[in-house]
């Protein structure tokens, strides 16, 4: 299912650049619309209800700071982001508090809007791919991280929620990804196969450092990149946060701490296949840390 992006800004330039960036972040096949001024905005986003707002602040009539607040006085659910030249701490702070998801400052480059929206439709999933609540923590949408990854490296990848694996089939060496927030508690981890791991690193590495030569660190660095990306499409429910990585270890063979995921099924556990373009695939299982056990 298609995203639904309303692009605001009174400037026909503007709005044709920031739906460039998004063409080529990997949104060509999602929906635009677009508005010269704030009345209009609020008019498109009553009625069409786009998933995402990439809006001006300074515009004829009412400003993107009253927009913020009559769609929040209206209770619409549409994230908004503000793209603005507007450089005021104390304002900044009043449209954040309306609201505003995000802010990018003018002028800004292809990635400062890449990385705002990646935790910004962190939640943004289908009817029929919704994501994963589990106590606090909400599982990462398959939907969002399959647009995320086309986002940063240009390719497509598949992701989609597949039956519990048995961890004792999982391709070895895997590797662990521990995420948590800022009081330093792990909310969840992650366990990758091997072949995950291989596919992911080479694929950031690729495109997104290009022109540099493939070794043991860059690749390391990119796999790292690609795990960030899975944390900003966990969230936590209490804290109201992404979570973030904090930490990854090899396991070259099957521990028993890992061989009891099996016992584990329902909202405590999410089982993720990624399928890449040539068609070879890997497995990642997510699942809720026991607080009380050692990391």
């Amino acid at each position: 299912m298609a995203l639904k992006f309303l692009i605001v800004d009174d400037s026909k330039a503007m709005q044709t650049i920031v739906k460039r960036i998004l063409t080529n972040a990997g949104y060509a096949d999602h929906d635009f619309r677009f508005s010269d001024d704030g009345e209009g905005a609020i008019r498109e986003i009553v009625q069409w209800k786009p998933d995402m707002v990439l809006l001006d602040w300074h515009m004829p009539g009412i400003s993107g700071l009253q927009v913020l607040r009559k769609i929040r006085e209206l209770e619409i659910k549409t994230k908004i982001g503000l793209i603005t030249a507007e450089k005021n701490a104390s304002s900044i702070e009043q449209a954040k508090q309306a609201g505003a998801v995000f802010v990018i400052h003018k002028p800004f480059t292809n990635k400062d809007l890449q990385e705002s929206l990646i935790p910004a439709l962190a939640g943004v999933s289908t009817p029929s791919n919704k994501a994963i609540s589990t106590k606090e923590i909400i599982f990462p949408s398959p939907t969002a991280l399959s647009m995320f990854i086309s986002t940063i490296t240009g390719e497509r990848v598949k992701v989609e929620q597949v039956k519990s694996h048995d961890v004792t089939k999982l391709l070895y060496p895997c590797k662990i990804a521990l995420y948590g927030n800022n009081d330093k508690q792990i909310r969840a981890v992650q366990v990758l196969d091997s072949n995950l791991t291989e596919r992911l690193s080479e694929l950031f590495a690729s495109s997104v450092y290009r022109g540099q030569a493939f070794d043991d660190k860059l690749l390391t660095k990119s796999f790292l990149r690609s795990l960030t990306v899975f944390g900003a499409t966990c969230h936590d429910l209490k804290h109201n946060r992404e979570l973030s990585l904090f930490k990854t270890y090899a396991m070259p063979k099957l521990i028993d701490k890992v061989v009891k995921l099996n016992e584990l099924s329902g909202d405590d556990r999410l089982d993720l296949k990624f399928t890449f373009s040539d068609g070879d695939s890997g497995h990642a299982i997510f699942y809720i840390e026991n607080t009380s056990d050692n990391a």
